[in-house]
């Protein structure tokens, strides 16, 4: 891939639409503590994150990063509070069709996660990923915007060669975050383009980013390009946590086989080196879900996504 030629978020044109089918965002809605607001003020903030959609046993499921949680529950115990979740769509980055409700978080439960939805975080020792389960009515709103669940098969039949390696969600360093604020409550809009950046396998990774569980390495080149016309530069992984690394072999000009072999999870600025849970061990975690699922109930229990709204002082 060319730094100088490629445009952010298109490093292959033609291939870009058939990743971002799979492939959503996250947008946390934060009011930020009055002690803590910046020195402008500014009372919205969000925290972004990047999510792949899945299927597996035909059931959806959106899996993410797992330290998500940790950091927003962190922010809560600092006194920002949650006003809500919501899923965008990458593969209609024009923003035609509004957001996605999604109930995901949860300040007062115990786990702070929503159990109606069923989810499992888990970040520990290298294995870090965010698992939901999508029922019917969340299935419906993401098909009508043409995401489409990446099928097991995908990845269940390997690639006989990769002829190059993407890292795909959203970029929290391209982001506008539009603040829009009353005496009752806030509001965070956010426009931004969707980044699909070549990374290329890294074989000494830096110390501290090596853990006891087994993780993946990658580089990630800085990206200079345009977007809307303005000249961009890409130039940290910040919100693309939970993204798909993903393995591509190109069949054609239009058309490329896709392997999912990893979910984004940490960086290392100084190399430039991003680590990513092995995608296997993320399956693992789904089927001893589904296996609990099936021992405790007749099928895999299933509830509608519920916004949750919590109004500033």
């Amino acid at each position: 891939m060319s730094e100088s030629q490629s445009p952010v978020g298109y490093p292959e044109p033609t291939h870009s639409e058939q990743i971002l089918r799979h492939v959503v965002g996250l947008q946390v809605q934060i009011h930020i503590a009055e002690s803590r607001r910046p020195a402008d003020g500014r009372m919205a903030d969000a925290e972004i994150a990047s999510a792949i959609i899945v299927s597996i046993s035909e059931q959806w499921f959106l899996v993410t990063a797992g330290h998500l949680v940790d950091e927003l529950r962190t922010r809560h115990q600092l006194g920002d509070r949650i006003l809500g979740c919501r899923l965008l769509t990458l593969a209609n980055s024009k923003g035609d069709l509004p957001t996605i409700p999604f109930g995901l978080i949860d300040p007062e439960s115990a786990t702070f996660l929503n159990a109606d939805l069923i989810p499992f975080a888990v970040n520990q020792e290298g294995l870090d990923c965010l698992v939901v389960p999508i029922g019917d009515d969340l299935r419906e709103l993401l098909d009508l915007r043409g995401i489409r669940a990446l099928h097991e098969s995908t990845w269940k039949e390997p690639l006989i060669r990769a002829d190059m390696h993407y890292l795909a969600g959203l970029s929290a360093s391209l982001a506008r975050l539009d603040e829009e604020s009353n005496r009752r409550q806030v509001k965070v809009g956010l426009q931004l383009p969707a980044p699909i950046i070549g990374i290329y396998p890294a074989s000494n990774p830096p110390e501290k980013l090596v853990k006891p569980i087994e993780r993946l390495f990658f580089h990630l080149p800085k990206v200079n390009g345009r977007c809307d016309g303005k000249p961009l530069q890409f130039d940290s992984p910040a919100g693309m946590s939970g993204g798909p690394i993903i393995a591509a072999c190109i069949v054609s000009e239009t058309d490329m086989r896709l392997c999912l072999v990893g979910i984004q999870s940490s960086w290392d600025k100084d190399s430039r080196v991003i680590a990513a849970t092995p995608w296997p061990l993320v399956v693992q975690v789904i089927e001893k879900m589904i296996e609990m699922w099936e021992k405790s109930f007749e099928s895999i229990p299933m509830f509608a996504t519920m916004a949750i709204g919590v109004e500033s002082p």
